[in-house]
């Protein structure tokens, strides 16, 4: 979490942070986080995080974890790090905003 802090700083509470490995596990590289970010920014609903009763402590305070349901989201943010120090980020938008 101290990367994002670090990257987006005050406009961290901004973001909706979702994740979906515990409903898909490892896909190892079969790009499902890219069709839920698509998905997403199509209808406008978002997955919750998987198994979250409650919020780590260790996470801190001001973010935003998906509870699920219908959010206004613009752009998807898609960041995914392998072994080996691979690094692949996407960033997907809305259909209008790049229309317009």
């Amino acid at each position: 979490m101290y990367g994002l802090r670090e990257v987006f700083g005050e406009h961290l509470k901004h973001l909706l942070i979702l994740n979906t490995k515990g409903f898909t596990g490892h896909p190892m590289g079969v790009s499902f986080e890219d069709v839920v970010a698509v998905e997403v920014l199509a209808t406008g609903i978002v997955p919750p995080v998987a198994n979250q009763a409650q919020v780590d402590p260790n996470l801190g305070v001001g973010l935003k974890l998906s509870r699920g349901g219908e959010y206004g989201c613009k752009y998807a943010l898609h960041f995914a790090a392998g072994f080996g120090s691979q690094i692949a980020i996407a960033l997907y938008g809305h259909a209008d905003l790049l229309l317009n």
